[in-house]
């Protein structure tokens, strides 16, 4: 029998203090390390394969993560093939129809397969043939985004013969996939032509068939070539406009309009109530400056209860919609100062966010310099700004005090009390930045330039005539801005999207390579030479 009184107090409860300690169990270092593939078969590089599925071992325990998605085949297959993790290490493709003849396969697992722990994905590219020779010719390049420039991440790059007109309807010779970079290449390829397109494919069948795939072509066929460097071409992606007008998107904002926009620009948009015996609705339209997006003012929200309207422009009737009031609508009207620029003075202008009724002139207080403006009258323009007609002198300091309802907007809606300094436009706190342009092979088309701010909003935009070089923009506020230039070969004003049929390219569109940085009392200028198109 054990004598518990001579177990000694304190060591035991030491000894309970810390067994109830209790710790994190950390696991080491997080594993970063991808799956890597052992073996497979075919093995990589093979011959004369001819086997009905394709078996691949990893070095630790994987997962199978959407397969049909992300697991890409070139030559793409007849038959769609399954999919089955047959191990805690491997990974089988059972083919559904015979390989073809004589040609060399990419497998590429894209994030398919991916690590049990972390979910590090395998970067695996397996290739064989299935004839005597592994070709080897090569194509690459990048797909940019056609009017940002950006690089297009997840495009399908596919390859055609040379009088293959399947890009609607057949299915290609070999695709890929653009990387984070949108940079694309077709490792094993025969020396032969290819048409070259990019798709974003929404529902992958390797077909353009939905109105609103993006997509990208090269204007001439392309020769594979054995150069371990090819030429790289560039694949400038963009959507077509559809061959009729339709309605993409239609919804009620927090001011109470609906913003509809169109496949096509229109010149003309009307909604007809369909459910509305009586009372008189009238809508008012702003439209974009490209004319496919335009937001729609109810002349009375009293009478929007129904909410049933049906949709027309020139082009017919394009759909019915419905007018869903906010669950919290804002009734307050929001009013933006600012200085524009009108010859050699400046001018206070007000922009609200709603249709502007009226503005109570007894309700506003102007101080330039410190002295009280008086005697001033209001012109109003467009739907949303007022001009305070006073001559404010550039280089003055402006003070402005709206009292509220001192404007009054659409629905009895009025500003909240606002001040405002405004800052001076004379050339001491502003810049100007002037930009000589050698547009080279483009010289005999007109130019848009736009000067954008770090939020890529257009703050300048000008047209610059076939031919100009110059251009100068005055008492620019300070800051760093991009610059972008559109060869807009149709001078119609606005940059234009391509179209496969007509074989046109969309307009080409450069952005300055560097940031430009605006200094108050500077004057910068810039030499740009825009490089060909490629």
């Amino acid at each position: 029998m054990v004598n518990l009184a001579r177990i000694p107090i304190l060591p035991a409860l030491a000894l309970l203090a810390g067994c109830a300690q209790v710790k994190e169990i950390t696991g080491g270092e997080r594993d970063t390390t991808a799956p890597h593939l052992v073996a497979s078969v075919p093995a990589q590089a093979s011959l004369a394969y001819q086997g009905d599925r394709i078996v691949l071992q990893f070095d630790e325990r994987v997962v199978l993560e959407r397969p049909g998605d992300r697991v890409l085949i070139s030559p793409p297959l007849d038959v769609p093939p399954t999919y089955k993790q047959t191990g805690p290490r491997e990974v089988t493709i059972l083919l559904n129809a015979a390989l073809r003849a004589d040609v060399t396969y990419v497998v590429s697992l894209g994030e398919a397969v991916k690590d049990l722990t972390e979910g590090n994905p395998a970067d695996v590219d397996l290739f064989f043939a299935t004839g005597q020779v592994l070709d080897s010719a090569r194509i690459m390049g990048t797909v940019l985004n056609a009017y940002t420039g950006a690089p297009e991440k997840d495009v399908m790059v596919l390859l055609y013969a040379e009088a293959d007109s399947t890009f609607r309807k057949g299915r290609p010779l070999y695709a890929t996939r653009c990387d984070a970079e949108g940079r694309f290449l077709f490792p094993h390829l025969p020396a032969a032509p290819f048409v070259v397109n990019a798709l974003r494919d929404k529902n992958a069948n390797y077909r353009y068939d939905l109105p609103n795939e993006e997509i990208a072509f090269h204007d001439t066929v392309v020769n594979a070539t054995t150069d371990s460097m090819p030429a790289p071409l560039t694949l400038r992606l963009f959507q077509e406009l559809p061959s009729r007008q339709l309605l993409r998107e239609a919804g009620t904002q927090a001011d109470l309009s609906m913003r509809i926009v169109l496949a096509r620009p229109a010149q003309e948009l009307t909604l007809r109530d369909v459910a509305r015996t009586g009372g008189q609705l009238t809508w008012t339209n702003e439209w974009s400056v490209g004319r496919d997006t335009v937001v729609v003012w109810p002349s009375d929200t009293v009478l929007l209860s129904e909410g049933r309207f049906e949709v027309s422009t020139e082009a017919g009737v394009l759909d019915t919609i419905r007018y869903r009031p906010p669950l919290r609508p804002r009734f307050n009207l929001q009013v933006t100062p600012t200085l524009v620029e009108q010859g050699q003075a400046m001018v206070i202008a007000l922009t609200t966010d709603r249709p502007l009724l009226s503005v109570d002139t007894a309700r506003l207080q102007v101080l330039v310099d410190s002295l009280p403006v008086r005697g001033y009258t209001v012109r109003t323009d467009g739907m949303r700004t007022a001009y305070l007609d006073h001559a404010v002198p550039l280089g003055s300091a402006v003070h402005l005090t709206l009292l509220p309802k001192a404007v009054m907007g659409a629905y009895g809606s009025y500003n909240d009390t606002t001040r405002t300094a405004l800052g001076a436009g004379d050339a001491q706190s502003t810049g100007t930045l002037r930009v000589r342009l050698d547009a080279g092979e483009q010289r005999g088309v007109p130019f848009l330039l736009q000067l954008l701010d770090g939020q890529g909003r257009i703050v300048r935009t000008d047209t610059l005539p076939a031919g100009t070089t110059q251009h100068v923009w005055e008492r620019a506020r300070p800051g760093l801005y991009t610059l972008r230039a559109i060869a807009d070969a149709n001078g119609n004003g606005r940059w234009d999207t391509g179209d496969l049929t007509a074989q046109r390219q969309p307009e080409l569109v450069w952005s300055y390579p560097d940031k430009v940085n605006i200094r108050a009392a500077w004057d910068i200028g810039l030499e740009w030479t825009l490089q060909p198109a490629r």
